[in-house]
């Protein structure tokens, strides 16, 4: 019967309209933010202003390395303001940072581990690997997997290594019990691997009290065997987790050599600075950046050898921006975010070099180009009575944020670019830039392809 404010109630309080609800959310945040953050890493830089996190290998079953005082592995992401402090580490003048992690590592694991031939199968094609799963899981072919089964899709794959059970995974995707049953049972049905491999590991979790990783390093399990049916249950969960992520552990931490030696080997002034899981952080001078970025994902990609590719993607900036986890030093000072060029941002990730990455750079182009001639024009203005603000936006934005934007947003841009640019020909009898014109309407027909 006593009051209650915890976040679960007062998220559902704000969902029903209750705004006084929604400004106590608000304010929790930001009071988080302030205290854990921008007063804290303050209070923590040296005479350089730099901040230096302590690493213990002992203070998690799995093997992971945890960062404290500060913890630089949880900087957030997910709102506004915590973007704007991962701003706020920069790299040293003259130098870059270059982040590179794994991608998908625990799931890439799994499919190694349980031998998962449907997931082996989506690396292989280099599929999206939820909306594949979704594809499996929902029974509709890969073209037609909505945007909310893909959600659910990476929902239930990332809750498989965690051993989520029916009732988590429904809150989680807001469904009910029984839906989220279906779900997970139509899972197991598609990848009957992966329940194996948790029954295989339960039972053996069972028997000696610790579960192995696939390097065999030990794992302790303690009261899988307990008579309390709810310790028993999370302990069990914790076995399924523990050789995957104590294995994904144990290749960043193989990585970690590889790359130190390599870097030593070269005779590089390139630094290691931070572990964030399954991502490497470097501060290098700039007249090394393209030839050691190579070298990083060379050496994380060759570490293990399975049937499965362990990618690595790697980011190159001056500042921590949203959607790269780029942790390192801290000033005074909130830079407004500075990513890298264009073409350090192609070189930095060779994966995606090809038609789409070619198609975005004409546009890009093109949007430059737009930009020059705004003086002479009323591009820009007709873009935006034509109902295409973010027209004028990706005119001024920089090329990270323009490469990072998904695929349907390009279509829906450059079908009202295309309108607005017709609309300003029709309009006035100066403008006239037909090479212009014909490069927008070749764009749009190729990117609906």
């Amino acid at each position: 019967g006593a009051w209650q404010t915890g976040a679960d109630i007062l998220e559902d309080l704000a969902a029903e309209g209750n705004e006084l609800s929604a400004r106590i959310l608000d304010w929790r945040a930001l009071s988080k933010l302030k205290s854990t953050y921008t007063d804290a890493l303050l209070a923590l830089l040296d005479k350089n202003e730099r901040v230096h996190t302590t690493y213990n290998q002992i203070n998690t079953s799995t093997g992971r390395l945890a960062s404290n005082n500060p913890n630089l592995q949880n900087i957030p992401i997910r709102s506004e303001e915590g973007k704007k402090i991962r701003e706020c580490f920069i790299a040293r003048p003259g130098c870059k940072l270059i982040a590179s992690d794994y991608s998908q590592v625990e799931l890439r694991l799994l499919a190694v581990v349980a031998d998962v031939k449907g997931l082996k199968h989506s690396f292989a094609e280099n599929q999206d690997i939820h909306a594949a799963t979704a594809s499996r899981v929902f029974g509709v072919p890969l073209d037609k997997v909505t945007p909310n089964q893909r959600r659910h899709a990476k929902a239930i794959n990332f809750g498989i290594v965690y051993g989520i059970s029916q009732y988590g995974l429904a809150k989680q995707i807001d469904v009910s019990n029984e839906e989220a049953k279906a779900y997970i049972d139509a899972y197991f049905r598609e990848m009957p691997e992966i329940k194996k491999y948790m029954d295989d590991t339960i039972q053996f979790a069972r028997k000696n009290g610790y579960v192995l990783t696939p390097f065999g390093r030990k794992c302790t399990v303690n009261g899988i065997n307990d008579k309390n049916k709810r310790l028993a249950m999370n302990a069990e969960r914790a076995a399924i987790n523990a050789p995957i992520q104590g294995g994904a552990a144990d290749i960043i931490k193989m990585a970690m050599n590889s790359v130190f030696k390599a870097l030593k080997k070269g005779n590089y002034q390139t630094r290691m600075l931070l572990q964030v899981h399954d991502e490497l952080v470097f501060e290098a001078p700039e007249n090394e950046v393209e030839e050691v970025a190579a070298l990083i994902r060379e050496s994380m990609q060759n570490v293990v050898h399975y049937d499965v590719l362990f990618i690595a993607e790697v980011g190159i900036g001056d500042n921590s921006p949203p959607g790269f986890l780029f942790f390192n030093v801290i000033t005074r000072r909130c830079p407004f975010l500075s990513p890298p060029g264009f073409f350090y941002f192609l070189m930095s990730l060779p994966d995606l070099i090809g038609q789409s990455v070619y198609r975005r750079r004409l546009i890009f182009r093109i949007l430059r180009s737009s930009r020059s001639m705004t003086t002479k024009n009323v591009i820009t203005r007709q873009a935006l009575s034509c109902h295409c603000p973010v027209f004028y936006f990706l005119c001024h934005c920089s090329a990270f944020y323009f490469m990072s934007l998904p695929d349907f947003f390009f279509i829906y841009v450059i079908a009202r670019l295309d309108r607005a640019i017709r609309l300003s020909l029709s309009q006035s009898a100066e403008l006239n830039f037909p090479f212009f014109q014909n490069k927008i309407h070749c764009l749009f027909h190729q990117i609906k392809e």
